[in-house]
């Protein structure tokens, strides 16, 4: 049987016969793209191990994989038998061509043959099949609640534009230093599509831009900023990340982040929300980046008509992206949607996450936007694993547990996503099932994000929770992070009432800490 290799084509996977390799030029995760690097450098064992990691999860490209490495005997004695199963395993996912290969294997075998390796499916699908694994780590879905929504102070959505009374006053030439309360305000994202140095110097050799000069102006003049974060059940902006930055937009997203939205909210009840908001020029229309800097304005239209043209499955990922990051761009009515859920199903991980979170935040279709996010999360995309942890933990559309909510946090946190590791340790610090209380692992991971959340006020409130459950309490650090919270809560417009009850209590000599309101 010919060895298969799965690569790009257009914005389809192509597959050939049994051995599949999975390659992209930009996407970078860990656990199934950790094993395909493996794979392909010949450490058949490494990869090996690493695919069962991920199969322990759910991956249908791990399952796969492992099915091509037991038929062809890589890294592992020639098992056909073993290689049935694992192909079986990813074919309830749907996945390549593994219902065919199952087919004609079967095919090939005496009826007593096919009746024991048949059995020896069912008892796999039984302990690691997809509702097996479904049951294990993923959401259950609250059907009867799919088709209510999620409202924001009484409307049905919520204005994603910010702009700020600053901007209008041209203050942004100026120096300033952003303390950060916590929120990541660092780097480009994986889909940095104008901004990302290496696109932007590839952009450049083809004659994009020519007058670097003026770009240079453009960075320094007019900040533009993309951003992600959740929103608090008081209306606040709580863990905010970028996702794409041009020129300084430091304070800008200071004065964002100490706005208070309207508080979502779930057949009348407060809840919490995921959301992005585009900030600056990125607000700016097809007249006002022309006025401001006509350069600028053709490099993103030269920049979306070259990618749009290329048949790499990362460049169609771009196009999606550049048409959603500047909605001034031609497009046909629903084009950016429809290139980005293509792209998705082609299995391009970033992909899934935002097409899932899109789906998400919209509240077109929950059932289908948690799916898109469990797929990414499979891939070991620690973005995905994260809002996967959010869902499972607060999500009104499903049953909230704590466990699986844990899990997915810890997954993401081990690859450096800090607002994990944050909603890991409150976790472990206050989760209503006793048995995730850990306080020693609760404050390893508190000390692993000091040095980027020591003005979040939720952190100085976890820091203080973890001081008074220490050995050898000291009162006046559990008093001193309460403080500090309570004071960065209010500098950024969270409601903290609960807080300074809670200080109270401690200080007259009640010290249990019960559920905080987010």
């Amino acid at each position: 049987m010919a060895i298969l290799r799965l690569v790009y084509f257009n914005i389809f996977l192509i597959f050939t016969l049994v051995l599949s390799i999975f390659i992209s030029t930009k996407v970078v995760a860990d656990d199934v793209f950790k094993a395909d690097k493996l794979f392909v450098a010949n450490d058949y064992k490494g990869a090996a191990l690493a695919y069962a990691e991920a199969a322990s999860i759910g991956s249908p490209h791990a399952f796969y994989q492992l099915g091509a490495m037991n038929y062809k005997g890589l890294g592992m004695p020639v098992n056909k038998t073993k290689a049935l199963v694992w192909f079986a395993l990813a074919a309830e996912y749907h996945f390549s061509d593994a219902q065919n290969v199952v087919d004609n294997m079967l095919a090939s075998l005496d009826e007593q043959t096919q009746q024991g390796i048949l059995e020896k499916i069912q008892v796999a699908k039984q302990n690691t099949g997809k509702l097996a694994i479904e049951e294990r780590f993923f959401p259950q879905l609250n059907v009867a609640l799919l088709d209510e929504t999620v409202t924001f102070g009484g409307h049905a959505t919520l204005d994603n534009k910010y702009t700020g009374s600053d901007f209008e006053l041209g203050v942004f030439d100026q120096p300033f230093i952003f303390d950060g309360g916590g929120f990541d305000n660092g780097g480009f994202d994986e889909f940095s599509t104008i901004f990302d140095d290496d696109i932007t110097t590839s952009y450049l050799a083809s004659g994009g831009l020519k007058n670097i000069d003026e770009s240079d102006k453009l960075r320094r003049r007019l900040p533009f900023a993309i951003v992600d974060y959740d929103l608090g059940e008081d209306g606040s902006i709580r863990n905010l990340q970028t996702v794409q930055i041009l020129g300084n937009p430091t304070t800008l997203i200071q004065r964002f982040v100490q706005t208070t939205l309207p508080p979502p909210a779930f057949q009348g009840k407060r809840v919490e929300f995921t959301n992005r908001t585009y900030l600056g020029i990125a607000n700016f229309d097809r007249f006002g980046i022309k006025e401001q800097n006509k350069d600028f304005y053709f490099r993103v239209k030269r920049l979306a008509r070259n990618l749009k043209k290329s048949d790499d499955l990362n460049d169609k990922f771009q196009y999606a992206m550049t048409l959603y990051n500047f909605p001034w761009l031609n497009q046909e009515e629903g084009e950016a949607k429809a290139v980005l859920a293509k792209v998705a199903a082609a299995g391009h991980p970033i992909a899934q996450y935002e097409y899932g979170l899109r789906l998400y935040r919209d509240q077109t279709n929950i059932a289908e936007a948690i799916d898109w996010l469990t797929q990414s999360s499979k891939y070991g995309y620690a973005k995905a694993q994260y809002q996967l942890a959010r869902v499972l933990h607060a999500s009104p559309w499903v049953m909230n547990e704590e466990d699986k909510a844990l899990y997915w946090y810890m997954s993401a946190a081990n690859d450096g996503h800090k607002a994990a590791a944050l909603k890991a340790a409150e976790l472990k610090l206050l989760a209503k099932d006793k048995r995730l209380i850990n306080v020693s692992e609760a404050i390893a991971l508190l000390d692993s994000i000091e040095d980027s959340q020591e003005n979040n006020p939720e952190y100085n409130f976890l820091v203080a929770v973890s001081h008074k459950d220490r050995d050898n309490r000291d009162f006046t650090q559990v008093v001193g992070y309460m403080e500090n919270a309570i004071s960065l809560g209010e500098k950024y417009n969270w409601d903290v009432a609960y807080w300074e009850a809670l200080l109270e209590l401690w200080r007259t000599g009640r010290v249990t800490v019960k559920d905080q309101p987010s």
